[in-house]
């Protein structure tokens, strides 16, 4: 938002106004500019309007819908800003939020009260930088180097240093659909579940890696079963998948052992409907499902059983809004984090 500063005004004609005997001289006897006074008082009133309207973003913002924003993360250790954030993942073991930022090929952690402790990644300029999760106990990354078996998961030790990476193999060549490996999630049973970047089905591997099957999901529209692409999968803590399509609006519920249970979403631009969903969370101690909506700017709220309840968010760069937000997770205190992309920062928001 570019906002006009109305001192640069008064100092570019600092030194430069006239004398008051030479203004009086050059309007005697003359009648007031009504012109003048009025274009004057519209500038004034537009610098108010205006004024008003940034107070007004970050305080209703705050209010909008009960969601109150505590807590922003825009920046690593060394104080270099996150750029573009893609990917949130809450480590309840340590009680730290990890941040993929994207346009640093790095990882950032930061603490319970989300400042940054320690960072991570490459050398390599653009090195790609996936979802996280604990796989087998270990922080694992999804990356896209490739070896003689296929795609890498890289694995952390506790102290962060690199591990023996998880070989992803077998997997087969979907039509139309190049695996392109992007989000993951580990089951109660130990199978991994990875998503591609652009869609397709849900890669399910062993535990060390090996190509297990797909997981796909269809719906049937006009009695013609078509199938549905996956954008992002989550796991509760009782084991059931939840499936995220953002080109059908919807999410697909699986349980514990991939047997389909029920499906919810629609898909639009309204309230209540999901435009572009990339992110899914689930809060089992609150009951509630969190889907962050891309192109609508917001998070919405649904129940366990597929209901909607609510949505936050809005469009805007101030406190409590959101400008493209790709990814969501909740924290050890119930907090709803949510990837704010292209406003660079991460926001923590608590819920009624």
């Amino acid at each position: 938002m570019n906002i006009p500063n109305p001192v640069l005004g008064v100092m570019s004609s600092w030194g430069k106004c006239p004398s008051f005997s030479v203004a009086k001289k050059a309007n005697w006897g003359k009648s007031p500019s009504w012109v003048g006074y009025t274009t004057t008082v519209c500038a004034l009133l537009g610098l108010v309007g205006l004024f008003l309207h940034v107070l007004a973003e970050d305080v209703f913002a705050q209010s909008a819908k009960g969601a109150h924003c505590v807590g922003t993360m825009d920046r690593g250790i060394m104080e270099q800003s996150l750029s573009y954030p893609a990917h949130i993942y809450y480590d309840a073991l340590n009680d730290e939020v990890f941040i993929t930022d994207s346009a640093h090929s790095r990882i950032v952690v930061c603490n319970s009260n989300y400042f940054p402790v320690y960072e991570f990644g490459t050398s390599q300029k653009n090195k790609y930088i996936g979802g996280m999760a604990r796989i087998n106990g270990k922080l694992s990354v999804v990356t896209r180097e490739q070896s003689g078996a296929g795609f890498e998961v890289a694995v952390f030790d506790d102290a962060f240093l690199p591990t023996e990476p998880i070989f992803l193999s077998g997997y087969p060549e979907v039509k139309e659909r190049v695996f392109l490996p992007s989000r993951v999630v580990q089951g109660l049973d130990g199978r991994i579940y990875i998503v591609s970047e652009n869609g397709g089905p849900v890669y399910v591997f062993t535990h060390n890696g090996a190509f297990l099957h797909l997981l796909q999901p269809h719906d049937v529209v006009l009695g013609i079963r078509e199938v549905a692409s996956v954008k992002d999968v989550a796991v509760d803590t009782n084991g059931k998948l939840y499936l995220l399509s953002e080109e059908r609006g919807r999410v697909y519920v699986y349980d514990d052992r991939e047997i389909f249970l029920f499906k919810f979403g629609q898909k639009g631009g309204d309230r209540g409907k999901l435009a572009r969903p990339r992110g899914i969370a689930v809060n089992t101690s609150k009951k509630e499902i969190y889907i962050s909506d891309y192109l609508r700017h917001a998070v919405s709220i649904y129940t366990l059983q597929g209901e909607f309840v609510d949505e936050f968010g809005g469009k805007g760069a101030g406190k409590g809004w959101l400008y493209y937000p790709s990814d969501v997770a909740v924290d050890g205190k119930g907090h709803v984090l949510v990837a704010d992309t292209f406003n660079h920062r991460i926001q923590a928001f608590v819920l009624p």
